[in-house]
C-alpha cells in the first residue's frame, strides 16, 4: 500500500550536522480510542494528552514535582485569514500518575487554559510575524526561554482531516505528518532533548507521530518504539507502532 507524508526536512546549512531525531508512527482505531476515553469520562483529545503525559514520564521529561509541562498549539485562524502563523498556545501542567486512570483533572485544566486564552490571549502571538526574520542562533536562545527550562512536551491535535489527505495514489496504509525543524546534538543537549506528538484522524483511524530524543538514552527509533508501546499500554490503548 502507498504511504502519504507531510513535511520536509530543512536544508539549512550548519557547521554541525543535524541529528536525525527518532520518529515513531502509531496507527489506532478511532472508535476504540473513543470508547476508552468514554470509559475514563473524558474526550478523545484528553486521552491523547494523557498518553502524552505517560510517554513524557517514561522518557524522564518531568519537573521536580513529577509533573509534565504540556504545550498545545491552538489555531487562531479565521475566515479569510491569510496570516502565516495564525497560532496561539496553552500550557498545562499534568500529573502523569493521575492521567493513567483519572484524567478528568487534566481535561478540566485544558478547558480552563483554553478559556483563559480566549479571555486574555497569550504573550507570544504578537511576535509570531517576526519569526522569519529572526537569526537561527537567536531563535534557539529564545526557544528555551519561551518554553521554560523544565522539559516542555509539545502535543499538536490536528483534529479530523479529509479522507483525500490520505489518498495520494490510492488508499494509504499510513499517514505521517513530520516536524520540519532539525536540531544539532549540541542544541538537543541544551534543550534537554525533546518530545513532540502530533495526532490527527482520517476516517476511522487515528495517526500519531512521536518525535522523541533523550541525550545518551533515547537516540534511535529502536530505543523510542518500546517506550511508546509501554505508554500506550499504560492507557489501555492498542496501536500499530512502526
Amino acid at each position: 500500500m502507498p504511504r502519504s507524508s507531510f513535511g520536509a526536512r530543512s536544508s539549512r546549512d550548519r557547521l554541525e550536522p543535524a541529528v536525525d531525531v527518532p520518529l515513531v508512527r502509531v496507527v489506532m482505531d478511532a472508535g476504540a480510542c473513543k470508547r476508552r476515553a468514554s470509559d475514563l469520562g473524558v474526550a478523545s483529545n484528553t486521552l491523547i494528552m494523557a498518553f502524552t503525559a505517560r510517554l513524557a514520564l517514561r522518557m524522564g521529561r518531568v519537573d521536580a514535582s513529577g509533573r509534565v509541562k504540556l504545550v498545545l498549539p491552538v489555531s487562531d485562524r479565521r475566515s479569510s485569514d491569510r496570516r502565516g502563523n495564525a497560532l496561539r498556545s496553552i500550557t498545562v501542567m499534568a500529573d502523569p500518575d493521575a492521567c493513567r486512570n483519572h484524567p478528568r483533572a487534566l481535561q478540566r485544566d485544558i478547558k480552563a487554559a483554553l478559556a483563559s486564552l480566549i479571555r486574555h490571549g497569550d504573550d507570544l502571538s504578537p511576535l509570531l510575524p517576526l519569526i522569519p526574520y529572526v537569526p537561527l542562533w537567536l531563535a534557539r536562545h529564545l526557544e528555551r526561554t519561551a518554553l521554560g527550562a523544565d522539559l516542555p512536551v509539545g502535543c499538536s491535535l490536528a483534529g479530523e482531516l479529509p479522507l483525500d489527505v490520505n489518498r495520494p495514489c490510492g488508499e494509504a496504509s499510513l499517514l505521517q505528518i513530520s516536524p520540519l525543524e532539525r536540531y544539532t546534538a549540541a542544541e538537543l543537549e541544551r534543550l534537554g532533548g525533546l518530545l513532540f506528538i502530533l495526532c490527527c484522524r482520517v476516517g476511522e483511524r487515528l495517526f500519531a507521530t512521536v518525535s522523541g530524543y533523550v541525550p545518551d538514552r533515547v537516540t534511535t527509533r529502536a530505543e523510542l518504539a518500546p517506550i511508546v508501546r509501554d505508554a500506550l499500554a499504560d492507557m489501555s490503548l492498542c496501536g500499530a507502532v512502526s
